[in-house]
């Protein structure tokens, strides 16, 4: 469980997934910018990221993120054990996806 946050296991679509249930409870421009970031994982496919499906509304007006599941224990203890060319191939996928979606977006203003 984090600070922010904190993970369930929910039954969707005959899989386990799960949800990151946001302690706190966003507003206005928060909700815009949960979108976006939640738009630019969703559209990241990668072996190594686990996979966002999108967001939803919980009890109490609270927001999770719902995800895929990942039982191989927490990111921290995996991360080492992946080889630089691994952890390259992440970091520019995100790097280059997220610069994608960046410009598309200002570009809309």
């Amino acid at each position: 469980m984090g600070s922010y946050a904190d993970v369930l296991l929910f039954k969707w679509s005959s899989q386990t997934v799960a949800v990151k249930r946001l302690i706190l409870n966003p507003r206005g421009e928060q909700i815009s910018a949960l979108k976006f970031e939640t738009s630019l994982a969703i559209s990241l496919l990668h072996p190594n990221v686990v996979r966002v499906f999108g967001t939803v509304r919980m009890d109490g007006g609270l927001v999770g993120i719902v995800m895929e599941h990942a039982d191989g224990g927490a990111l921290a203890d995996r991360i080492p054990t992946l080889n630089d060319g691994q952890r390259q191939q992440v970091g520019h996928t995100f790097r280059s996806r997220y610069r994608s979606e960046l410009l598309q977006r200002s570009h809309n203003w």
